[in-house]
């Protein structure tokens, strides 16, 4: 392919799916971006995050949770955080966490999806839930 030709390509902006809306953000307890690409995480600055790619989110998608919770309650142990008070009893068990994810990857195909439904599955297995957004993307594009 000729520079002149490469220099007119342009990626393509990414396909959504299952947007996240400001009140899903403002509901999560945290975030989980899973992606092999470049993500926008500036909706999501207040929050506490959890960043991996998309294989880790498929192959080790209990530790991701984990770790998104761990960074949760970190952020909850803070002096400034508003904690909601845990009812007496049993305090091993804290409320089931609300958490919102991001995946993506290159092409859009598999890898986004795949990752995306490991998170949920393990989210709801561990008691939780969790909103994805998918953001598919495929090759780029002449202007």
């Amino acid at each position: 392919m000729s520079w002149a030709m490469k220099s007119k390509l342009k990626p393509k902006a990414p396909k959504i799916k299952n947007p996240l809306t400001d009140a899903d953000i403002a509901a999560a307890d945290g975030v989980i971006v899973s992606s092999d690409i470049h993500v926008d995480l500036k909706r999501f600055a207040a929050k506490p995050m959890v960043a991996v790619t998309t294989s880790e989110a498929i192959r080790k998608t209990k530790a991701v949770i984990e770790e998104a919770l761990a960074e949760i309650a970190e952020s909850e142990a803070r002096p400034e955080a508003k904690v909601e008070p845990v009812p007496s009893g049993d305090t091993s068990r804290a409320r089931p966490k609300r958490l919102v994810g991001v995946t993506s990857c290159p092409t859009g195909i598999a890898h986004t999806f795949m990752a995306a439904e490991a998170l949920r599955k393990a989210a709801e297995a561990l008691g939780h839930t969790i909103k994805v957004e998918t953001q598919a993307r495929s090759a780029p594009r002449m202007s």
